[in-house]
Protein backbone atom coordinates (compact mmCIF):
# COMPACT_ATOMS: atom_id res chain seq x y z
CA UNK A 1 0.00 0.00 0.00
CA UNK A 2 1.62 3.55 -1.16
CA UNK A 3 2.37 5.20 2.22
CA UNK A 4 0.49 8.21 1.15
CA UNK A 5 -2.73 7.38 2.54
CA UNK A 6 -4.49 5.08 5.26
CA UNK A 7 -5.71 2.04 5.60
CA UNK A 8 -9.18 3.08 5.81
CA UNK A 9 -8.82 5.36 2.54
CA UNK A 10 -7.50 2.29 0.99
CA UNK A 11 -10.83 0.36 1.76
CA UNK A 12 -12.71 3.19 0.19
CA UNK A 13 -10.62 2.97 -2.93
CA UNK A 14 -11.24 -0.57 -3.27
CA UNK A 15 -14.72 -0.38 -3.06
CA UNK A 16 -14.95 2.55 -5.92
CA UNK A 17 -12.39 0.35 -7.81
CA UNK A 18 -14.72 -2.40 -7.79
CA UNK A 19 -17.92 -0.59 -8.90
CA UNK A 20 -15.27 0.77 -11.72
CA UNK A 21 -14.72 -3.02 -12.86
CA UNK A 22 -18.59 -3.80 -12.25
CA UNK A 23 -19.40 -0.80 -15.03
CA UNK A 24 -16.62 -2.09 -17.72
CA UNK A 25 -17.78 -5.04 -17.64
CA UNK A 26 -21.49 -3.91 -18.58
CA UNK A 27 -19.54 -2.64 -21.53
CA UNK A 28 -18.97 1.63 -20.29
CA UNK A 29 -16.50 3.08 -21.37
CA UNK A 30 -13.63 3.68 -19.36
CA UNK A 31 -13.69 7.54 -18.94
CA UNK A 32 -17.81 7.28 -18.13
CA UNK A 33 -16.52 4.07 -15.65
CA UNK A 34 -14.70 6.12 -13.98
CA UNK A 35 -16.95 8.75 -12.41
CA UNK A 36 -18.59 7.05 -9.49
CA UNK A 37 -21.07 8.22 -6.74
CA UNK A 38 -19.32 10.19 -3.29
CA UNK A 39 -19.53 9.67 0.04
CA UNK A 40 -22.76 8.82 1.18
CA UNK A 41 -23.23 6.24 -1.34
CA UNK A 42 -19.97 5.09 -0.75
CA UNK A 43 -21.35 5.23 3.61
CA UNK A 44 -24.66 2.94 2.54
CA UNK A 45 -22.82 0.77 0.28
CA UNK A 46 -19.92 -0.24 2.32
CA UNK A 47 -19.45 1.50 5.69
CA UNK A 48 -22.24 1.73 7.23
CA UNK A 49 -20.66 1.35 10.80
CA UNK A 50 -19.15 4.50 9.97
CA UNK A 51 -20.06 8.14 10.31
CA UNK A 52 -20.24 9.87 6.67
CA UNK A 53 -17.89 12.69 8.23
CA UNK A 54 -15.10 9.84 8.70
CA UNK A 55 -16.15 8.12 5.03
CA UNK A 56 -16.26 12.10 3.36
CA UNK A 57 -12.67 12.45 5.13
CA UNK A 58 -10.90 9.40 2.95
CA UNK A 59 -12.40 10.33 0.10
CA UNK A 60 -10.52 14.24 0.42
CA UNK A 61 -7.72 12.31 2.00
CA UNK A 62 -7.67 10.18 -1.52
CA UNK A 63 -7.88 13.30 -4.03
CA UNK A 64 -5.18 14.70 -1.98
CA UNK A 65 -2.97 12.10 -2.75
CA UNK A 66 -3.95 12.36 -6.51
CA UNK A 67 -6.36 8.82 -6.42
CA UNK A 68 -9.59 10.65 -7.04
CA UNK A 69 -11.05 14.07 -8.15
CA UNK A 70 -13.99 14.97 -6.27
CA UNK A 71 -16.87 17.13 -6.99
CA UNK A 72 -18.06 18.91 -3.73
CA UNK A 73 -21.61 20.06 -2.32
CA UNK A 74 -20.52 21.67 1.12
CA UNK A 75 -17.84 20.31 2.07
CA UNK A 76 -19.18 16.69 1.01
CA UNK A 77 -17.97 14.73 -1.68
CA UNK A 78 -21.12 14.19 -4.44
CA UNK A 79 -19.08 12.39 -6.84
CA UNK A 80 -15.59 10.58 -6.74
CA UNK A 81 -13.93 10.29 -10.48
CA UNK A 82 -11.16 7.87 -10.49
CA UNK A 83 -7.42 8.97 -11.52
CA UNK A 84 -5.33 7.00 -14.16
CA UNK A 85 -3.03 6.76 -10.65
CA UNK A 86 -5.55 5.29 -8.99
CA UNK A 87 -6.48 2.65 -12.13
CA UNK A 88 -2.68 1.85 -12.25
CA UNK A 89 -1.98 1.48 -8.31
CA UNK A 90 -5.04 -1.19 -7.94
CA UNK A 91 -3.98 -3.15 -11.37
CA UNK A 92 -0.75 -3.42 -9.83
CA UNK A 93 -1.99 -4.89 -6.59
CA UNK A 94 -4.20 -6.68 -8.54
CA UNK A 95 -1.99 -8.88 -11.08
Amino acid sequence: MPEDFTKDAMKVLDALYKEYLAKRLNNQNDRDAMNLRGARHLQEMYFESETIERVNKWCCELERDGYLQNVYDGGLAIACVLTDKSTVYMESIRA
